[in-house]
C-alpha cells in the first residue's frame, strides 16, 4: 500500500511505545503502555549507515533505571524500528521517520472515527475490532504488569469510496499520519483503510 506518512509502533524498556514516520515538518508521536520489568543490560545506537549497534550502559543510565535517558540511548526494538528505514513490511512507497523519541499509551484507549459513506457497517467494525484485540495482545507482554497508564488516541479516518467489493483493480493505498494523539488515515477504499491498521498493528513491538 502506497504512503505518503507511516506509523511505527515500538517499545523501550519501560514502554509499549509508538513513533511516529510522518511527511517533512509533521510532528512526530510515539504511543505506549508504561510496564514494569527488569533493567537492561545494554542500549543500542544507530550509526549513520543504519545499524544498530549494542553499547553497555553506563553508570548514569543504570541509575535512572533508562535504557531510553538520551540521543543514542535505545533497546534493540526502538533502534530496529527507527533506524534508517525502520523495519516496516511491505515497505511503503515513500515516508519520512521525524524523530525517534516515544510517548507512553494505553493500547486499550484508541478511538477510532470514520468519515465517507461505506457500504458495509458490519466489515468497517469487524476491521476495528480485529485491530484492537490484536492490539490488547501486545500489553500481555508486559509480564511485570502495567505501571503507569499511557495516553488515549483517537483514529480518524476517510474513505473515498462506498464500495467494498474486492477485485484485482481495488484501489487499496492509503497515507498514515500523527499529530498529537490523532491518528489519521486516508484511504479510497475500505481495504486501504483496513491495511494501514495492518500497518499500525505490525509496528506494535515489545523490547528486550
Amino acid at each position: 500500500a502506497a504512503a505518503s506518512s507511516v506509523l511505527t509502533f515500538a517499545v523501550t524498556k519501560s514502554s509499549l511505545r509508538l513513533s511516529s514516520l510522518g511527511s517533512s515538518g509533521d510532528p512526530a508521536l510515539l504511543l505506549g503502555t508504561e510496564v514494569l520489568v527488569p533493567l537492561a543490560a545494554f542500549k543500542y545506537m544507530c550509526t549513520n549507515n543504519h545499524q544498530c549497534v549494542q553499547l553497555n550502559l553506563t553508570k548514569d543510565e543504570r541509575a535512572k533505571a533508562s535504557t531510553v535517558t538520551g540521543p543514542g540511548v535505545l533497546s534493540l526494538r526502538v533502534c530496529e524500528m527507527t533506524c534508517g528505514n525502520g523495519s516496516m513490511l511491505p515497505l511503503p512507497q515513500s515516508f519520512k521517520l521525524t524523530t525517534p523519541d516515544t510517548v507512553a499509551v494505553d493500547v486499550e484507549s484508541f478511538s477510532h472515527s470514520v468519515t465517507g459513506r461505506v457500504d458495509n457497517s458490519d466489515l468497517l467494525r469487524a476491521m476495528q475490532s480485529a485491530f484492537a484485540t490484536e492490539l490488547v495482545k501486545k500489553k500481555q507482554l508486559a509480564l511485570g504488569g502495567v505501571a503507569t497508564a499511557g495516553r488515549s488516541v483517537k483514529v480518524v479516518a476517510s474513505i473515498q469510496s462506498s464500495s467494498v467489493k474486492l477485485t484485482l483493480d481495488t484501489d487499496e493505498s492509503y497515507d498514515l499520519a500523527i499529530a498529537s494523539t490523532t491518528v489519521t488515515i486516508r484511504a479510497n477504499t475500505i481495504y486501504g483503510y483496513r491495511h494501514a491498521l495492518a500497518s499500525l498493528l505490525q509496528l506494535v513491538d515489545w523490547c528486550d
